[in-house]
């Protein structure tokens, strides 16, 4: 007999996967930009193609793009661990309820157990 995964985790599973595919885009992306700035440098390509996003406050420089390069990896590593923890909690949550989390909150119903502490 097959499972129905709940919403819950339907949701979760649909968020981690499009952050998975978002962090391994960026990967894929480090090597490919790394080269246009060395090409830009040696004067093989007169600039970086203008971003797609972000062009209209596009001040960033090869030199401070290469900055941030460096750390891309942990930067990445950070916030993909920080969203994945975030959606999982998120989960956790669904699956409890909104009256667990609105206790667990501090945040009072108006029902006859709105004083109680459970």
């Amino acid at each position: 007999m097959a499972v129905t995964p709940t919403d819950a985790y339907a949701r979760y599973k649909s968020q981690s996967d499009a952050l998975l595919d978002f962090a391994v885009l960026v990967a894929n992306a480090m090597p490919a930009l790394r080269n246009e700035i060395q090409q830009v440098k040696s004067g093989t390509l007169p600039a970086l193609p203008r971003p797609d996003f972000f062009h209209k406050s596009n001040r960033s420089t090869p030199d401070d793009l290469l900055k941030t390069e460096a750390k891309y990896e942990q930067y990445l590593a950070s916030y993909v661990l920080l969203a994945h923890f975030s959606f999982f909690e998120s989960f956790v949550e669904d699956l409890l309820g909104p009256a667990r989390c609105a206790r667990r909150c501090g945040i009072q119903g108006s029902g006859s157990n709105s004083g109680a502490n459970v």
